[in-house]
């Protein structure tokens, strides 16, 4: 089938060859090249350079890219780039100087015979043959359709972000606080990190040994559903009022009346602080992914942003973000703090872990790009990576707490979305059905000291409705909401019903991989 599909597309680049002569080299070359690039990605990474895959990239940050540039994908790409030049010249060598008339009579015929050959072979074949040979012309159109699209969609994103009015500019009241009880809120948005992995909710493996010795004082909600595969969509519905599916075709549905929530907290006498790993963008520029000028709009009342890691030398360990933590929170004050963490956790390829003294062997995070979906090896490798991630980010959320014990403290962890890890031989988030997938299911953990539950009755109040709602559907959609409820601010922007500490709170009927596939719907790209 393999043949048919080159001699399908050989016939097609004869064709306009005798009808542009040099011309069609300059045309063909790029496309081959695509077409070599998509099949090289198609073997390696096991994923389709399609549209949807395109609108992820655009949204990519230094970092996100830096994973891909290795020399061996370099050298392969030159490879690439290199026979699909030598050979094509080479044919229209031969083929120049053919009589035009003769060079369109073959290749006609020729082109011809390949598609009826394709279209009497069995239906396998078909699809393998002339979907692959004339179909493939498709992708020139479909990725810079697809560019195009993302694109705008990134921009259109900020600028409804950059539009929202500030929960803050309309009254509302925090009833349980007067400002000098050194509570210390802190809301940990997490990196690719799927419940299933947790030990804490049954997986095999201890990957979360610290959190499930301390499964009596945490509310562990074992049902949150992500709301999408992208950060900045993720980030966006849990610090806004957003709700429902924000990836219902390839431009986002933003339904938010509001900013973040930072705002208010910021407004009620809260210190507020931002954490984040640093994606190669200086906080002062104007440009930059859509990541960072996120991170920009969602912390402008922040009293201090905190950045660690260096993108250049792929370094984000986790202990170094949290010495910065610590020396915030060492600063002598009285005031109440909210603290909004993001860092690298289980991001592909895997690398946030101790990889002298790995929990889970053998392991590599260089491994994903030896093509785990076709070597087993490589395929283990990959897995203990990610499974040694989690297990750094348990020892992680120990270390952030430890200098709170005997203080005040609300601690929430939430990650952004999951990761494949070799379901249906998949390996990065290009799926575009994400709801339908059992990654799109994060951890969503709410720590709460004694001393903080002590301090006012509706704290005890609230962590009771808590517990009572940990086996409830949830989403990410719930958090801005349960914030307030949580601390009791009253505000025109509060749902009650997305509330998981208020007796009126309903259960999330948003995507979800039990509605029998009915989350795709509206997941188009066309």
């Amino acid at each position: 089938m393999v043949v048919l599909s080159v001699c399908t597309v050989a016939m097609l680049a004869l064709l306009t060859h005798a009808l542009l002569r040099v011309w069609a080299l300059v045309l063909w070359v790029p496309f081959l090249l695509l077409v070599g690039v998509s099949a090289y990605i198609k073997h390696f990474y096991n994923l389709e350079l399609a549209p949807f895959l395109v609108s992820q990239i655009i949204g990519a940050s230094p970092q996100d890219f830096a994973q891909f540039a290795t020399l061996g994908n370099a050298c392969a790409l030159l490879l690439i780039l290199v026979v699909i030049s030598g050979v094509m010249l080479l044919l229209f060598r031969v083929f120049r100087r053919m009589p035009r008339k003769r060079e369109l009579g073959i290749s006609a015929a020729g082109l011809a015979l390949c598609i009826g050959a394709g279209y009497a072979l069995p239906e396998p074949c078909l699809s393998n043959s002339v979907d692959e040979g004339l179909g493939s012309i498709g992708i020139a159109y479909r990725i810079p359709h697809a560019y195009k699209l993302a694109a705008a969609r990134n921009t259109a994103l900020l600028q409804k972000v950059q539009a929202l009015p500030s929960p803050a500019d309309k009254p509302s009241e925090l009833a349980t606080l007067k400002g000098d009880e050194g509570v210390v809120c802190i809301l940990h948005i997490g990196e690719s990190v799927r419940a299933d992995r947790l030990s804490l909710n049954g997986y095999a493996r201890d990957t979360t040994p610290w959190l499930r010795q301390h499964a009596a004082q945490l509310v562990n909600f074992t049902d949150c559903t992500a709301i999408s595969t992208l950060t900045t969509n993720s980030m966006l519905t849990i610090l806004t009022d957003a709700a429902g599916n924000m990836e219902r075709g390839i431009s986002p549905q933003l339904d938010a009346r509001c900013g973040s929530v930072m705002d208010l907290f910021a407004a009620h006498g809260f210190s507020c602080h931002g954490f984040f790993t640093s994606r190669g963008m200086d906080r002062n520029e104007t440009w930059g992914s859509t990541f960072e000028r996120l991170q920009q709009l969602i912390t402008a009342k922040a009293a201090g942003v905190y950045e660690y890691g260096d993108p250049a030398a792929n370094d984000y360990r986790p202990k170094l973000q949290l010495s910065i933590i610590h020396k915030v929170l060492e600063k002598k004050s009285t005031g109440n703090r909210f603290l909004l963490i993001n860092n690298v956790g289980s991001h592909s390829p895997f690398f946030a872990y101790d990889q002298e003294h790995p929990a889970f062997t053998p392991a590599s995070p260089d491994a994903l790009h030896n093509a785990p979906h076709a070597n087993p090896q490589a395929a283990e490798m990959v897995s203990n990576a990610y499974d040694n991630t989690i297990r750094y980010t348990d020892e992680y959320i120990r270390d952030l707490l430890a200098p709170l014990q005997g203080k005040p403290f609300l601690y929430i962890y939430v990650s952004d979305h999951g990761e494949p890890v070799g379901e249906n031989n998949e390996w990065t988030r290009g799926n575009p059905n994400f709801h339908r997938t059992q990654w799109c299911r994060v951890p969503f953990i709410v720590i709460a000291s004694p001393e903080f539950e002590q301090l006012h009755p509706h704290f005890a109040e609230a962590l009771a409705q808590l517990r009572a709602h940990a086996a409830m559907p949830c989403a990410h959609e719930n958090i801005f909401h349960s914030l307030l409820g949580i601390f009791g601010i009253s505000s025109p922007y509060y749902n009650s019903e997305h509330d998981l500490s208020s007796p009126q709170c309903k259960p999330y009927t948003g995507p979800h991989p039990s509605r029998n596939g009915e989350s795709a719907d509206g997941l188009k790209w066309e």
